[in-house]
């Protein structure tokens, strides 16, 4: 038969793609470890770029870092799924999340970084998470404002990580649980 790429084939790490590939695909995803590459594709020296996610009510799942390599400028997730990154999330602006039914977030998030590491979107780099049920961070820095929601009565915000922002607007971190809210950092919530 015919093989259909991408297929992330043996490794289960084929992150790289391959143009011109044999006779039964013009492409393939391939391991980083192969030594009989055609041809391939690598960005270099462009401006970030927008990614918008819209699932429906699908699950969407980011299982490796995001924006570390080339930082995303503007991503945007809208669903009724379950959203999970189980790493660091990276935007030159805003991260924001509408809809979602649980939020889980196992790295840190920085918003507002460019490539370099610096800070440079002011309060563009805003991260705005809304869930209805569970909101779970591990740290948040960002350059703009902070808004982390849970509309549901049972529903609940954990932070697992310190929030940091230079938003020096009066509602500079919002933390909006209409169930409950676990502060896990072991410090103490303030405004200053």
């Amino acid at each position: 038969g015919v093989k259909s790429e991408p297929n992330n084939y043996k490794t289960g790490n084929e992150c790289y793609l391959e143009v011109n590939h044999e006779t039964y695909s013009k492409w393939n995803d391939f391991a980083g470890n192969n030594t009989q590459i055609q041809g391939y594709v690598k960005e270099t020296n462009l401006t970030a770029g927008d990614l918008s996610i819209k699932a429906g009510s699908g699950a969407v799942t980011f299982k490796g870092d995001v924006g570390a390599s080339k930082v995303i400028n503007n991503l945007t997730v809208v669903t009724t799924g379950d959203v999970t990154a189980a790493k660091t999330v990276h935007t030159q602006e805003a991260f924001v999340v509408k809809q979602a039914k649980d939020i889980s977030v196992g790295g840190m998030i920085y918003a507002g970084y460019n490539d370099a590491g610096k800070k440079t979107a002011g309060e563009k780099g805003q991260v705005s998470l809304e869930a209805v049920g569970e909101n779970t961070t591990n740290g948040i820095d960002a350059a703009g404002k902070v808004n982390l929601v849970s509309t549901a009565a049972n529903g609940k915000i954990t932070m697992n990580g310190k929030i940091k922002t230079d938003s020096k607007a009066a509602d500079a971190v919002v933390l909006d649980a209409k169930g409950s809210f676990a502060n896990k950092t072991k410090n103490t919530l303030t405004d200053t």
